[in-house]
């Protein structure tokens, strides 16, 4: 029988699982992080040649945690790939609380394990509770994939706050997943997504301040994704309290896939899909009786701006050449040297930029079945960290032999027939 060979996604350490049923509880010997085999996998098997020397890994033999003993008896696996060797069991393992019995897993690319949620959940509050404080947090940790933190305020009832962020980003979701998992095979996410509410615009600032050497972000800007460290910080903002969630949610989940889909790790730079994607989730609407529904209908707000950016004596307008071929880092040094210029000016041109991005995102979404494909396509690139100018150019003539200018007045006619 060939060895079976897996890494922990936390750390990227290899271990050889031979002979360890689906479902056993692990705790990785380099980094300490708590992890669950799924039932039904296949692993794939790497050479010699191919894998790193093989850690040791202290495995859960039964799980039999129990708050009487308080301890796991541990095996622990150390050797190389073709010759696995046992060493002293038996070291114990102390973990935070009991873990509980493992449930049916998602589908996970092979050769990896899964990060116990329990275990991600523990961690992620002991850092936010550190970074934050110890009493200024409220979580909510049962909207799967999600941890909300909200931050106490006495302008508003944190239970219901958190409540509601909490039942947005579920929304979301479902969603997404709904829009996108069938035709390009997503799984579910299985990390735990942390969200952070800050109380207050001054406390964002004073928060960003912090993290960016005392600089604050600009007026427009209500809350951000942090690539760095995968989680969505911004302040509660009763006037328009979703579309920035739910903007800034769609960059969460785009990221974790394309993180998982991708060689090495890498991930989408690609500003228009990025901030189109983020524009087309904006979108909600209320139902009768007070429910909040995700509706990516016409975002507005973004087709004036993009028709704005079109007309006038001093059009804005990006050509899709430019547009596609624009980075995430070429355009925030862009931006900051516009912004020296000329603050208002600079404005202006961004938020045409966001407005082409969300109205190309739209049109290959609904201008019809032709277009919905080359947008399927791109995706799949965009998720295996294979996105760009060139990328995209390729996908319209291979499905529809057209030249991006082509396109370009496809999509200008398009956007005149929107209201």
């Amino acid at each position: 029988m060939s060895d079976r060979l897996v890494r922990c996604p936390m750390c990227g350490q290899r271990f050889n699982i031979t002979g360890i049923s689906g479902g056993a509880r692990l705790r990785c010997s380099a980094c300490h992080a708590v992890l669950a085999v799924p039932r039904t996998h296949r692993f794939s098997s790497v050479s010699p040649t191919q894998g790193r020397h093989i850690q040791g890994i202290q495995i859960g033999a039964a799980v039999l945690i129990s708050l009487v003993a308080g301890y796991l008896f541990s095996l622990l696996f150390h050797g190389s790939p073709d010759q696995p060797s046992v060493v002293e069991p038996a070291v114990e393992v102390r973990l935070p609380e009991e873990i509980p019995p493992l449930v049916d897993l998602p589908r996970e690319p092979e050769g990896a394990l899964y990060l116990d949620r329990e275990y991600q959940l523990t961690q992620k509050k002991i850092q936010l509770r550190e970074e934050f404080g110890v009493d200024r947090i409220r979580f909510r940790d049962d909207h799967r994939p999600f941890l909300v933190a909200v931050e106490r305020s006495e302008r508003y009832p944190v239970d219901r706050v958190v409540q509601e962020y909490a039942e947005r980003l579920i929304g979301l979701y479902r969603f997404f997943r709904d829009d996108f998992a069938p035709t390009l095979a997503l799984p579910e996410v299985d990390e735990v997504l942390p969200v952070i509410i800050l109380g207050s615009r001054s406390s964002y600032d004073a928060y960003t301040r912090r993290v960016n050497d005392g600089e604050e972000h600009s007026p427009q800007i209500k809350g951000v994704y942090e690539f760095s460290r995968k989680r969505i910080v911004l302040y509660h903002n009763p006037i328009a309290p979703y579309e920035v969630i739910l903007h800034e949610g769609v960059h969460q989940l785009v990221h974790f896939y394309t993180r998982h889909f991708s060689e090495a790790g890498s991930i989408s730079t690609t500003q228009w899909f990025q901030e189109g994607l983020g524009t087309y989730f904006e979108g909600f609407r209320r139902t009768r009786d007070g429910r909040v529904l995700i509706d990516p209908g016409v975002n507005h707000g973004r087709l004036r701006a993009v028709k704005s950016g079109l007309e006038g004596p001093d059009p804005v307008y990006t050509p899709l050449a430019a547009l596609t071929g624009m980075t995430i880092d070429g355009f925030w040094k862009w931006f900051r040297e516009q912004r020296a210029v000329d603050e208002i000016l600079a404005t202006r041109k961004a938020q045409t930029f966001y407005g082409e991005s969300w109205a190309l995102v739209y049109f290959l979404r609904n201008g019809g079945e032709k277009y919905r494909h080359v947008f399927d396509a791109y995706f799949l690139l965009e998720l295996s960290g294979k996105g760009g100018k060139e990328s995209f150019e390729k996908v319209l003539r291979d499905h529809l032999q057209l030249g991006i200018e082509a396109l370009e007045e496809d999509f200008i006619a398009y956007l005149e027939t929107l209201k």
